[in-house]
């Protein structure tokens, strides 16, 4: 049909800001993935006092 015009749609994801930093680092997302991933096959350690923790480590 001549005269019609098309519009091509692209769809788009917004993301805040403070968030960005993990999409252009790929190890940090990898480490990321790799927690979510540990965390639903319950590969978990529940910490009683955070501040010992992280002295331990």
């Amino acid at each position: 049909m001549k005269g019609q015009e098309e519009i091509l749609l692209r769809p788009q994801t917004s993301i805040p800001a403070r968030e960005l930093w993990i999409y252009q680092n790929p190890d940090a997302m990898n480490i990321l993935q790799q927690g979510l991933k540990d965390a639903a096959e319950g590969r978990m350690t529940r910490v009683e006092k955070f501040n010992k923790f992280i002295d331990e480590l």
